[in-house]
């Protein structure tokens, strides 16, 4: 898939990590977690630039086909730690989402209006 829309491996499976952390209903480690969005982050920078070779010179371009990131990638990857720290360890970050609740609906009955 990487190849198809020209970023690399890592990236995907980068965000695609962050995404499972911030859907699974376990504790999540806040310092962990920022340090791989920094990682993610450094790969989403790489990408901007791009080494192209011409015969036998090469040079470094930049893209003009990419994009800064939406304002929802950046509210993860620079502020997302901060939100896992203020969350109280009682409740997971995944109980947040609605996948969850629609889980707690539909298998468990919890929260159905009668």
């Amino acid at each position: 898939m990487s190849r198809e829309i020209g970023l690399s491996k890592e990236l995907i499976d980068g965000i695609y990590h962050i995404w499972i952390a911030l859907t699974c209903t376990m504790p999540i480690c806040p310092d962990k977690f920022q340090k791989h969005c920094d990682y993610v982050l450094g790969l989403y920078n790489q990408e901007m630039t791009k080494e192209i070779v011409t015969g036998t010179k090469r040079r470094r371009v930049r893209r003009e086909v990419w994009y800064p990131p939406s304002p929802t990638l950046h509210k993860i990857l620079f502020h997302g730690a901060d939100v896992i720290r203020l969350i109280p360890r009682t409740l997971m970050l995944g109980q947040l989402s609605q996948v969850y609740k629609f889980l707690c609906i539909k298998y468990l009955g919890v929260g159905r209006f009668k």
